[in-house]
């Protein structure tokens, strides 16, 4: 059975996808998920066990630069430890600026290097590790920021949901027709234009329809 490796930080939209991609990969493989911080927070304790590492930003505070990049080459051989330590044959990275470390550990250790893209935005450091990594699975065809030379490493699917959704029964809920419901999804950077935008929106949308929450 191969070991498999999720590394995952930062904002709710890199783990919880991670989360979903564990859920999928855990009856077919022995998966092992790493996290920071910051990411730890979007992780459900009790369904999912995890490995804690922080990985200091580099350009956060520009004033502690030098011993961030002594604590990030730290967190490279770490990684390497890590990798070793638990046979780990992929890694799995759904982004953001912890999982470089283990992406170039793997590279180095010559393992496989998966990259998982789940906004329409390339993050910085799957960006990176692409040059690397074996494919990128992504869901939006036409990524913003993806390096044309590296199309032929894209493999597009449709999104991903959480396990338990796909077990549901359909249509086991009574719609009441004459109530609208929306849902409003965002990530981090799509911030500014909920901020500058939705309350109007939804204003406007209100003055015409009937809604609920």
């Amino acid at each position: 059975m191969k070991n498999i490796l999720i590394v995952t930080g930062g904002s709710g939209g890199h783990v919880v996808p991670s989360t979903s991609l564990f859920e999928h990969l855990k009856n077919k493989f022995s998966v092992k998920m790493v996290s920071d911080l910051r990411g730890s927070k979007y992780i459900n304790t009790e369904k999912f066990k995890y490995e804690l590492i922080d990985v200091p930003n580099l350009f956060l505070k520009p004033y502690l630069l030098p011993i961030n990049i002594f604590k990030y080459f730290l967190n490279i051989f770490q990684s390497i430890r890590f990798l070793k330590n638990n046979k780990t044959n992929i890694v799995i990275s759904t982004g953001g600026y912890m999982t470089f470390p283990f992406c170039l550990a793997a590279f180095m250790l010559q393992k496989k290097v998966f990259l998982f893209e789940p906004n329409s935005v390339l993050g910085r450091s799957n960006r990176f590790a692409l040059k690397f990594s074996t494919k990128i699975i992504c869901y939006d065809e036409d990524l913003i920021n993806f390096p044309i030379k590296y199309n032929s490493k894209k493999v597009i699917v449709k999104p991903i949901l959480k396990k338990e959704i796909y077990n549901l029964e359909k249509n086991i809920i009574n719609f009441k027709k004459e109530i609208k419901k929306i849902l409003i999804i965002g990530g981090s950077q799509g911030a500014s234009f909920f901020d500058e935008n939705i309350t109007e929106l939804i204003i406007e949308i209100s003055k015409k329809l009937n809604m609920t929450n």
